[in-house]
C-alpha cells in the first residue's frame, strides 16, 4: 500500500490471485465530507423551495374543506421527503456514480471491479445512510468504517460492494503509456465507441495491460476475461469469439487515449514484453 497522505490512499481496485494490485486512488475522508456537505446544502435548498408550495396548496385545500385532498398532500409530502433524502443519492449515483457534491469534489462511486454501479447498489448505499450518517453520534459509524477498511468503505459501501475513488483527469491517465493497436486490429478498434468508458475503468485496464507479465498464463486469461466483460457491456459491444479479451482491452485503451489525450511522448508499449505475448493470441 502506498500512503501519500490521509487524502491520497492508493489501494483497492482489482487484486489478482497473484496479489498484483490494479489500484485506484481512494477518496479521502475530508473530500468525502465536503461532498456530503454540498449534497446536504442542495437538499436543503430543494426543501426550502418545495415546502412553501406544499404548504400553500394544503392551506388552499383546507379552506375548501377538502379533507381527502389534504390527505393526498400529506402523502405527497412524505413521499417527497423520502425521495429527497434517499432517492437523490440513489438516482444520481446510478447515472455516473456521482451526486452533485461528489462531482464538485471529483469523486465517483464504483464497484470493487472498477465498473459503474447499478441502481440496486446505489439504493443500498443510500438506505444505509441511516446507520452510517444518522445514527448517534451522527457520522461516527461511517467515519470509523472508512478509516478502518483498506478501501475506505462505509457500511453502505460494504453492503453494496462499492467504494469511492478520486477521479483522475483522463489526460493524466493517458500520459504514462501509449497503447498501440494490436497487429491486424486497426479496423476492429476503429469501430469501438469508448465514450462510455469511465476514467476508473480505463485505470484498471491500464494497470492490467502494464502488468500482464507478472501473471501466470491461466490467471492472465482469467483477469482479461473478468475485465473485458463489464467493459464490453458498458460500451454495448459484443466481443467476437475470435477476438482475445486482451486484444479487446488493448484496443479500448488505445481508443480511450486517442479520445482523451494526444499520443504521449512517454513510454510506448509496442511489440515487446507483455504486448508481444498477447498480440499473437
Amino acid at each position: 500500500m502506498r500512503n501519500r497522505s490521509s487524502e491520497r490512499r492508493e489501494y483497492g481496485g482489482v487484486v489478482t490471485p497473484e496479489a498484483v494490485l490494479l489500484d485506484f486512488e481512494i477518496a479521502g475522508v475530508g473530500t468525502r465530507l465536503l461532498a456530503r456537505l454540498a449534497d446536504t446544502v442542495v437538499q436543503i435548498m430543494v426543501l426550502a423551495v418545495l415546502s412553501p408550495i406544499f404548504g400553500m396548496v394544503a392551506v388552499a385545500l383546507g379552506a375548501f374543506g377538502d379533507d381527502a385532498a389534504q390527505v393526498l398532500i400529506i402523502i405527497a409530502v412524505v413521499v417527497g421527503f423520502f425521495l429527497l433524502l434517499f432517492g437523490y443519492t440513489a438516482i444520481m449515483e446510478t447515472f455516473g456514480g456521482q451526486t452533485l457534491g461528489k462531482k464538485m469534489m471529483n469523486l465517483r462511486v464504483v464497484t470493487l471491479e472498477g465498473a459503474p454501479i447499478r441502481f440496486g447498489q446505489a439504493a443500498i448505499r443510500s438506505m444505509m445512510q441511516v446507520p452510517d450518517l444518522w445514527a448517534p453520534p451522527g457520522g461516527a459509524v461511517a467515519l470509523i468504517s472508512v478509516l478502518s477498511t483498506p478501501r475506505g468503505q462505509r457500511l453502505g459501501d460494504l453492503a453494496a460492494g462499492t467504494f469511492v475513488v478520486r477521479e483522475v483527469n483522463p489526460q493524466v491517465l493517458g500520459a504514462r503509456y501509449q497503447f498501440p493497436i494490436p497487429n491486424g486490429y486497426d479496423a476492429y478498434a476503429a469501430q469501438l465507441d469508448v465514450s462510455m468508458v469511465s476514467p476508473e475503468q480505463y485505470r484498471v485496464i491500464r494497470g492490467f495491460l502494464t502488468r500482464v507479465t507478472e501473471l501466470r498464463d491461466d490467471v492472465r486469461l482469467s483477469m482479461a476475461q473478468r475485465l473485458a466483460a463489464p467493459v464490453s457491456q458498458r460500451i454495448g459491444h459484443a466481443i467476437p469469439a475470435q477476438v482475445h479479451p486482451e486484444n479487446f482491452l488493448a484496443c479500448v485503451a488505445n481508443r480511450y487515449q486517442q479520445r482523451h489525450a494526444p499520443p504521449p511522448p512517454a513510454t510506448t508499449l509496442g511489440n515487446s514484453g507483455f504486448a508481444e505475448a498477447y498480440y499473437s493470441t
